[in-house]
């Protein structure tokens, strides 16, 4: 109880700092900043206009999620396109520090927390820079509809934005919650549990991903199909593989390639690509003959 007396002062803290703002000071943290790199290789910060809001200073600067930016000093970039080494902590649009730059790693904000690493352990913090759950586990996942993954002693369980561990770290592995459920495996098969760890679907699925409008993929015997949030078979495992529904449609593979099908099973869109992902805001990035490119969702390509 009083963890989340705490963190509902922190939250509310944070709101009344924000609303106590002067109005050029308002002006600044509601426009849209975007991270550059300088002639010397530091980062720093434009407006839309391209001015330029915060100057470069750090190695690596990341885009603003929900107010702050995470930023890195000391890190070297690796092959890879991302930095190594170095500190990191997050400032808000004025430039100014909000999350002391001292984790070995920080993730950007998303539903007001954040991902934050020291000494190979994993927590949360929050906008404020207070523990949300300090750094202790092996590896975390983001937070879904209110509680995140954690693994600690390679098992895997569930814990709420006050840090409470809901679900304990007992499964090899876990899918997130999506739509009330998340899937995990008993006895090398999976099933789907709620956010009380009450079974709702038997273990029986050889691999099972998370629900997305209402189906989730499953595969048995070696193929996948699609059930629905009582375990009713809805498309029969047919696919070589599959990924969650997005905007109606969902991508199948079928003889190493790619194309979509509707919540019938019908395919909309013939597998033909050697990769695709999901749809968001009316179309799909797919590749094919070594190139990449957008379709819409009847399969025309956008130019």
């Amino acid at each position: 109880m009083k963890q989340f007396i705490l963190y509902f002062l922190l939250i509310a803290g944070f709101t009344a700092q924000a609303q106590g703002r002067k109005p050029s000071q308002r002006v600044i943290l509601s426009q849209k900043l975007i991270p550059f790199q300088d002639a010397n290789g530091k980062y720093g910060y434009k407006d839309e206009s391209g001015k330029v809001i915060i100057q470069p200073q750090y190695d690596f600067a990341d885009s603003f999620s929900e107010g702050l930016a995470p930023v890195n000093i000391g890190g070297i970039p690796n092959e890879w396109g991302s930095i190594s080494g170095g500190k990191w902590g997050s400032i808000d649009k004025s430039g100014k520090v909000v999350i002391p730059i001292k984790y070995d790693f920080m993730g950007s904000y998303l539903e007001g927390v954040a991902v934050v690493s020291l000494n190979e352990k994993y927590g949360f913090v929050g906008k404020l820079g207070l523990y949300i759950s300090k750094p202790q586990y092996d590896q975390v996942r983001l937070f879904s509809e209110g509680l995140a993954a954690v693994k600690q002693n390679w098992k895997w369980g569930f814990i709420d934005k006050i840090g409470e561990e809901i679900i304990k770290p007992k499964y090899y592995e876990v899918g997130d919650f999506h739509e009330g459920l998340a899937p995990v495996p008993l006895n090398k098969k999976w099933g789907f549990i709620d956010k009380t760890e009450k079974e709702i679907i038997k273990p029986q699925y050889d691999d099972a991903k998370s629900f997305s409008e209402g189906l989730a993929a499953v595969k048995q015997n070696g193929k996948y199909g699609f059930i629905d949030k009582t375990g009713k078979e809805i498309i029969k495992p047919q696919y070589d593989g599959a990924g969650s529904f997005s905007e109606g449609l969902a991508m199948v593979k079928q003889n190493g390639k790619y194309g979509f099908i509707d919540k019938t099973g019908k395919e909309i869109i013939k597998s033909q690509y050697d990769d695709a992902g999901s749809f968001s805001e009316g179309r799909a990035m797919v590749k094919q003959n070594g190139k990449y490119g957008y379709i819409d969702k009847t399969g025309k390509e956008i130019k």
